[in-house]
């Protein structure tokens, strides 16, 4: 990716540029490597802010969101979420509208939020039904039937599993 991106820059593409800064923060967040991951996101970040493109600004909120999630800062994480369903939105990407719904969900359970979490993830499951999303379908499935088995609402948990697996 680092010859990619040197090869990008000297022909100026931006897009391409925000793609390969995007991928390196990726694999360094995959790496465990936090630091250098971020400062990849905040260079894509501000690039894509010049360009406006908004599924750019929407996928690197989005990653930017995980790694705060992965450093166990929820308020970023949040931030960084919604951020990324408003830029989702007004794109009209409905796939990454579910995951980012989901994602919000997630945060708020790791709060304490289970409300909140119930709440996002059911508007997730709305929208990967709406699109025929069957891996996303069993996600939020999963997600709600957990959320049932925290409070041991266990008789309401048991069909969102089995609709889980059935998919």
């Amino acid at each position: 990716q680092l010859m990619a991106l040197e090869i990008r820059d000297k022909l100026g593409d931006k897009k391409e540029i925000i793609g390969s800064l995007n991928a390196l923060g990726n694999a360094h967040t995959e790496l465990g490597q936090y630091t250098e991951a971020m400062s990849y996101f905040l260079k894509a970040l501000k690039l894509a802010e010049s360009t406006g493109d908004l599924i750019d600004l929407a996928s690197l909120y989005n990653n930017i969101g995980r790694l705060h999630n992965l450093r166990l800062d929820n308020k970023n994480a949040l931030d960084c979420y919604r951020k990324a369903l408003e830029y989702n939105l007004k794109s009209g990407n409905r796939k990454w509208i579910a995951t980012n719904l989901n994602n919000i969900g997630t945060i708020y359970d790791k709060k304490g939020d289970t409300l909140s979490a119930l709440d996002h993830y059911r508007k997730a499951l709305q929208v990967r039904e709406d699109i025929g999303d069957r891996s996303g379908i069993s996600s939020s499935l999963l997600n709600i039937g957990g959320i049932h088995l925290q409070y041991r609402q266990y008789k309401t948990a048991l069909p969102y599993y089995e609709r889980s697996l059935a998919i």
